[in-house]
């Protein structure tokens, strides 16, 4: 009896033995690339895109730009069109010697310096040289202007190239864009779409008034317009600060501050490829209201015109306004102006960039609270809609005062802007916030941490790198003089967790419980699962994710057999994170249990020792 039972004891043994490794076994098939209908999705089409994001991507507070003994001021900044940036200043180290001089940098999309260390030289000529201004030339390169004063006492303009690798192009010390009588000075430039460049300045040549002058260069250096320069606006008082942009089909529009009326207005003018201007004669009144109208700025609006805004003294305080003119020169909204913010106090030192639909982004400097200065920001679209809140929507109103805000488009319609920041009581420090096309900001509230280094800084400039993210150089005296840094913002892409594999029923309940980590922006996913036939189709299409929050994919039950679910996710600037797949084994509602393999073996062993048993134990009750 005792020997019947320790038999039974180790048959029940390997029977549950067999259940197990059945278990264990269909649960590593089931993860394993031996079941025959688990199919390869390396042949789905995983899409890249342009990012921005708040990861800080180079040095803590900074990679070095220059930081020669003396000031570098006087800064400019550009993409290099490969995630990178070009920058730059004029110079004071020969200032007790020669004067002024004008240096450029190239930074590379790792914060590596690739070019002379503290700067290649582009103008060490005699006497001063500064203000540059700059564009890409397309090929990773820029093209540098400058107002010069090598020829005497009075001011003129040059250029010059510098490719990619650090090379100038053009005449040592470069070549000369307008050297007419009296002064040139201010110039403002950029790309013609074909490697070179229009360039506009204030020019003094009457001797009677400032008026305004352009001229394109080519990409080897050959004046295309007439010599030193065509005439924008010659017309009576006063014309000056002259901003540009391409009109998108090599010629440009140029806008500027204007006194022919006696206070100050906005005027226009288009000048296409072969410098003929294309609107009436000194240019068209963009705004001609009450009072000073000053401090403009300009951006392309995508369509062969450009939208302007501009400080406006009509209401008493400084108020911000913006209009869109044409290709053919037709003003598009209200007469003299769109109203984006008429705020109490002052709104000024404003900034502006496309949303890339045919409308813009501006953010300027606020002092509503009476107390401090603020940084606002306003959308107005291609019909001269406010978008945002009235009046604009707060970014920054931390304690103490933030000014000097700075933008650049993030490649996804909305921007990222940049700012100085006294929150610290004691220093400048350098903060930037992303804001959606919706308004809505995408990171802490009041901006994060560029660069908080000791000592202070000024002007922020912030250039998008040509793939949606974000370079930002500044002004910096944590060495005692002036220096330059930059810092990059990029997108680490969103992640996702792994959730177990699944066994379970025609008619079980569970689902598939992915969760999506990102900054605080979320995203689109989608899930691909595979049929019997092994043909991927599209079980949840395109839906919005919510950071860090559970999707509960639920599970197609209808046929029985092992499949995959894949998720594809990305942010909302479309970078995408990379894809998990989760293994589902679903089982007839009755299919019960089944034995396979080498545990078929173990199991029909252990039954044929039950059946002898037993068999054994009738023959002595029959006897």
């Amino acid at each position: 009896m005792k020997k019947n039972t320790k038999i039974s004891l180790i048959i029940t043994w390997l029977l549950v033995s067999s259940f197990g490794i059945t278990t264990i076994l269909v649960s590593e098939s089931i993860s394993g690339s031996s079941v025959n209908n688990i199919h390869d999705t390396s042949n789905i089409f995983f899409k890249e895109l342009p990012h921005v994001s708040q990861k800080i991507a180079w040095n803590v507070n900074g990679s070095q730009i220059c930081v020669k003994p003396l000031d570098q001021n006087d800064h400019e900044i550009c993409s290099d069109g490969a995630n990178g940036a070009i920058i730059t200043w004029h110079d004071n180290i020969n200032y007790l010697t020669t004067g002024l001089d004008i240096f450029a940098q190239h930074i590379d999309t790792n914060g590596a310096i690739k070019w002379d260390l503290n700067g290649t030289a582009i103008c060490t000529s005699d006497d001063s040289q500064a203000y540059p201004h700059l564009c890409s030339d397309g090929a990773g390169g820029a093209i540098i202007t400058w107002q010069d004063r090598r020829n005497g006492a009075t001011y003129d303009i040059y250029a010059q190239h510098i490719n990619s690798s650090g090379d100038v192009k053009w005449d040592p010390n470069g070549i000369v864009i307008c050297d007419e009588k009296d002064d040139q000075y201010h110039p403002k430039i950029c790309s013609d779409g074909a490697g070179g460049a229009i360039i506009t300045w204030d020019d003094e040549r009457t001797s009677s008034n400032v008026d305004i002058y352009a001229q394109r260069i080519d990409s080897n250096g050959a004046i295309k317009w007439d010599v030193n320069g065509t005439a924008i606006c010659t017309e009576s008082n006063n014309q000056g600060n002259p901003l540009i942009c391409s009109d998108g089909a090599g010629g440009a529009i140029i806008a500027w501050v204007d006194a022919r009326n006696g206070a100050y207005d906005i005027y226009a003018q288009r000048i296409d490829s072969s410098g003929d201007v294309r609107w009436e004669g000194n240019g068209k009144a963009v705004c001609t209201a009450d009072d000073y109208q000053q401090n403009h700025q300009i951006c392309s609006d995508n369509d062969g015109g450009a939208i302007l805004a501009w400080e406006d003294e009509r209401n008493g305080n400084i108020d911000i306004y913006s209009q869109r003119i044409d290709s053919n020169g037709i003003m598009l909204w209200v007469d003299n102006g769109t109203a984006i913010s008429i705020a109490d106090d002052w709104q000024y030192e404003l900034q502006i960039c496309s949303d890339n639909i045919n409308g813009t982004i501006i953010t300027w400097k606020d002092l509503r609270s009476g107390t401090q200065t603020d940084i606002y920001a306003q959308h107005i679209n291609l019909n001269g809609t406010i978008q945002w809140t009235n009046n604009g929507k707060a970014i920054c109103t931390v304690d103490n005062n933030q000014g000097s805000p700075h933008i650049c488009s993030d490649g996804g319609g909305g921007v990222i802007i940049a700012w100085t920041d006294y929150r610290s009581g004691s220093k400048n420090d350098i903060y930037a916030q992303r804001i959606d096309l919706n308004g809505g900001s995408k990171w802490s509230v009041n901006g994060i941490p560029i660069c908080i280094a000791e000592d202070t800084r000024f002007r922020p400039l912030i250039t998008t790198d040509g793939a949606g993210t974000a370079v930002i150089v500044w002004l910096d005296r944590r060495n005692g003089d002036y220096d330059l840094y930059a810092q990059k913002l990029e997108n680490p892409p969103p992640t996702s967790n792994h959730p177990s594999d699944i066994i379970t029923s025609s008619k079980g309940s569970e689902t598939i419980n992915w969760t999506l980590i990102d900054d605080f922006a979320g995203g689109k996913y989608r899930v691909l699962a595979n049929k019997s036939s092994g043909d991927y189709y599209v079980t949840v299409d395109w839906t919005s994710w919510v950071n860090n929050t559970s999707l509960y994919v639920p599970i197609n039950r209808t046929k029985s057999g092992v499949f995959n679910y894949t998720i594809q996710y990305h942010d909302d600037q479309n970078q995408f994170g990379i894809p998990d797949t989760v293994i589902v084994r679903i089982r007839e509602s009755d299919e019960g249990f089944k034995i396979y393999g080498y545990n078929l073996a173990i199991f029909l062993f252990a039954t044929f020792l039950i059946v002898l048993i037993i068999s054994k134990r009738f023959k002595k009750i029959v006897k």
